[in-house]
C-alpha cells in the first residue's frame, strides 16, 4: 500500500437473530418439514396392502384422501402465519 491510502473497508457483519427470532424461523422450517412428512405418510396410507379387500381398501383410500385434504388446509393456513412471523422477526440492519 502506498502512503496516504486507507485500507479497504469491510462491510459490517450482518445482524444476528435473537432467541425469539430463531424460534420463529425454526418453527417455520419445522412446520414445513412436518407437513411434508405427514403428506408422504398420508400418501402411503392410500397404497393398498397385500390382502386389502374392497372395503378395507376403500377405507384406507378414504382416510388418506381426508388426511391429505386436512393437511393441505393446515398447510395453506399455517404457512402464511408462520412465514409472516418469521419475516417480521428477522434482524434489521442498523440504520445510519
Amino acid at each position: 500500500m502506498q502512503p496516504g491510502w486507507a485500507a479497504p473497508a469491510l462491510p459490517p457483519a450482518p445482524p444476528r437473530r435473537g432467541p425469539f427470532d430463531r424460534l420463529c424461523w425454526w418453527a417455520f422450517i419445522g412446520f414445513q418439514a412436518a407437513i411434508l412428512l405427514l403428506m408422504l405418510a398420508a400418501c402411503a396410507l392410500m397404497l393398498p396392502g397385500p390382502d386389502s379387500g374392497s372395503n378395507a381398501g376403500a377405507l384406507f383410500y378414504g382416510l388418506g384422501v381426508i388426511a391429505t385434504g386436512a393437511l393441505w388446509v393446515l398447510w395453506f393456513v399455517g404457512t402464511p402465519i408462520l412465514g409472516l412471523l418469521a419475516f417480521l422477526t428477522r434482524p434489521r440492519a442498523p440504520s445510519a
